[in-house]
């Protein structure tokens, strides 16, 4: 069925129609277009960055800083104002010209950075001179952050293990280094070499090196390098390769170096094929010391041998019987209560410490009593052949005997080793000290007419009586009530004692006339400065000689020195360290504006620079085994060689991480320095 399709009439439109259609249209359009609110993203945008900015006003208009206008908010409003030429043009005019609050702010931002800055590196100081684990770090900042949130450098600071590892390693010990090369490459020196002595598969050589400061003449001690080794190659060869190395690469010339202290290891100081024998090929003036306190201690462990074994032996078994049981070191305590002696433990020799033995020795005679009273009750109640066995020892009045001997006789060598490991310049006492200390034993056994440093120790003809032989009082006093041949036996013991002893000091110390170490006497300023010319006789040749000074020139300063000051100035000077003496000394000046002492000048800081013993080296190594312990097994040797150089540098300066001041304008520091990739 077909269906037509019916049309509608088409109706005409009017003209006045069609104009109230097109407003409706427009109308329309007009409510479709929604206002844009300003956007704070579009500040950082980097087509709007320093120009735009917003009005707290009205919120749909922002403002051109550039162009001083306003725009209707819209992105795309804004990218067409960028691209107009006039904006590019005053865009371009401001950012050539910087205004004066940006400068105040740069320089605030720099030096709220430097205070930040400031901070990690005393708190990494801090780490490095107390020896706390680096881990620590990363829960100490932000508790400080927390305790103290009003504080804007603990809240700027962003510092971690690894930060505060590269601050320790890059910046603080980079820094300290650089300034000891600086001093090293215009100055003389001398280097104190040491190797570590542990069984590990790597071991370390410490380079430490000692010198006159040359603004304010103070001996300084510090460590310029901690060298690794390896344990299977450790000749004297290898060795100075390793160190020839380190002033090379540092551009510090070997002439400078005028001194050398070391142990008495032959791979060191040996006279052939040594450390010291290749040192001296290439600086023939170096002066080659061995340390006194190694020294003494060599000598005395020598003259022991000579003694019977079982008074050191008893030491060891009573310790050791001790320190197996808290049981037994309460019971102890409760018989010295009981015997109204102080309550102290029972100390254990140890074979590398210097001064145990003394210490030991003193310990077990003052609670001797008590330690019979304490064996008599552990022979019953332990019934150990030990404790019976030491009792007998205890009971024996022999070794009593010896144990006295060695009390009286050791405090001399301790006192002279006590002496030596101090700090401070004391190369001029050598000569005195080590001549004193042969004297002192010397007149325990020797004739009054043949005490002298050349005297033929070995010569019975020169010997007191046996019965004369001085031994201490305590032991004197107790050998005259022993029977004669178990006292003539000790009196022959202690006797063969003094002459090994006495034997080793003509060999290994300088107690002869005319040595070097004589000569240097004139440091002393009693000395300088006495008008009595017969205690001021000093042989200048061989030192000038060595030192390449002027002879002629030098004594006559030295023989005009007294007569510079009246008595109220020698007084004034005289009250002044050593150090302080010669640097006052070697400033004075004339009339013409010339300086009065120069050769003694130069003189006196060759000479202070030479050290007299090696105990520094040693303490480095007890840093170190402070330092890397089993806990902090891992920790990698750039690491410890700078926290050691840290703790060095502070030692030697007298400061500590509340006095020590960075000096930020040697060293930047930014992101390449602070984390090394290399490594």
């Amino acid at each position: 069925m077909d269906f037509e399709r019916k049309k509608r009439p088409v109706t005409p439109v009017s003209s006045e129609n069609s104009e109230s259609e097109d407003e409706k249209e427009d109308s329309r359009r007009k409510k479709k277009y929604r206002k844009q609110k300003f956007s704070d993203d579009w500040l950082q945008l980097p087509e709007f960055r320093g120009w735009l900015e917003k009005i707290a006003s009205d919120q749909y208009m922002c403002k051109c800083k550039a162009c001083n206008s306003k725009i209707v908010c819209g992105k795309s409003e804004l990218l067409k104002h960028s691209r107009g030429k006039k904006h590019m043009e005053k865009v371009t005019s401001i950012q050539s010209n910087t205004s004066l609050t940006s400068y105040f702010i740069k320089k605030q931002n720099e030096n709220e950075v430097k205070k930040v800055q400031n901070f990690e590196v005393r708190l990494s100081t801090f780490f490095a001179e107390h020896n706390v684990a680096l881990q620590v770090v990363d829960h100490l900042v932000p508790l400080l952050k927390e305790i103290v949130p009003d504080s804007k450098i603990v809240q700027q600071a962003a510092l971690g293990r690894k930060k505060c590892t590269g601050v320790i390693k890059n910046v603080i010990a980079v820094a300290i280094r650089n300034d000891l090369i600086n001093v090293l490459k215009t100055t003389d020196f001398s280097v104190m070499v040491d190797e570590s002595t542990d069984i590990g598969l790597q071991k370390t050589m410490c380079l430490l090196t000692r010198y006159v400061h040359p603004s304010n003449g103070f001996v300084k001690t510090e460590l310029l390098d901690l060298i690794k080794l390896d344990a299977k190659d450790c000749t004297a060869e290898n060795l100075y390769i390793h160190f020839r190395q380190v002033l090379t690469e540092a551009d510090i010339p070997l002439k400078n170096i005028i001194g050398l202290a070391s142990d008495g290891a032959s791979v060191m100081l040996g006279a052939n094929n040594s450390f010291a024998s290749r040192l001296i090929s290439e600086v023939p003036n170096v002066t080659v010391i061995r340390c006194i306190c190694h020294t003494s201690a060599i000598i005395a462990n020598k003259a022991c041998v000579n003694l019977p074994r079982a008074p050191e032996e008893l030491l060891r078994q009573i310790s050791t019987y001790l320190s197996n049981s808290s049981k037994r070191c309460a019971q102890l305590e409760e018989i010295q209560e009981y015997f109204n002696k102080e309550k102290k433990k029972i100390l254990k020799v140890a074979s590398t410490r210097w001064l145990s033995l003394h210490q030991c020795i003193n310990r077990i005679l003052e609670n001797w009593d008590v330690l019979i009273s304490f064996f008599r009750v552990a022979q019953v109640d332990d019934k150990l052949k030990s404790a019976e066995l030491i009792l007998m020892d205890l009971e024996n009045v022999c070794n009593k005997a010896y144990l006295l001997f060695l009390k009286y006789v050791l405090n001399y060598f301790n006192t002279l080793n006590a002496l030596f490991q101090s700090k401070k310049p004391l190369v001029v006492e050598l000569y005195n000290a080590s001549k004193k200390l042969f004297l002192t034993l010397g007149q325990n056994f020797l004739k009054p007419e043949k005490l002298h440093p050349n005297v033929n120790v070995n010569d019975p003809s020169n010997y007191l009586n046996i019965s004369d032989i001085f031994l201490g009082a305590d032991c004197n006093n107790l050998l005259n009530t022993l029977p004669n041949t178990e006292s003539h036996k000790i009196r022959l013991d202690c006797l063969n004692f003094y002459k090994t002893a006495c034997s080793e000091i003509q060999k290994r110390l300088p107690i002869h006339e005319n040595n070097f170490f004589e000569n240097l006497r004139f440091l002393n300023p009693n000395i300088a400065l006495d008008t009595n010319n017969n205690n001021r006789c000093i042989n200048f040749t061989a030192l000038c000689e060595k030192y390449e000074v002027d002879l002629n020139e030098t004594v006559l300063e030295w023989r005009g020195m007294p007569f510079q000051f009246d008595n109220l100035e020698r007084e004034i000077y005289l009250k002044k360290s050593l150090e302080e003496f010669w640097w006052d000394i070697s400033k004075i000046k004339n009339f013409e504006d010339k300086l009065v002492f120069p050769n003694l000048s130069l003189l006196y800081k060759k000479c202070l620079t030479l050290p007299h013993s090696n105990a520094d080296a040693e303490r480095i190594f007890s840093d170190v085994t402070d330092i890397k312990t089993k806990k902090r097994n891992k920790l990698s040797h750039e690491v410890l060689n700078s926290i050691c150089t840290i703790r060095s540098f502070l030692k030697s300066k007298e400061l500590n991480c509340t006095t020590y001041q960075f000096d930020f304008n040697k060293i930047s520091i930014n992101s390449n320095i602070l984390y090394d990739h290399k490594n």
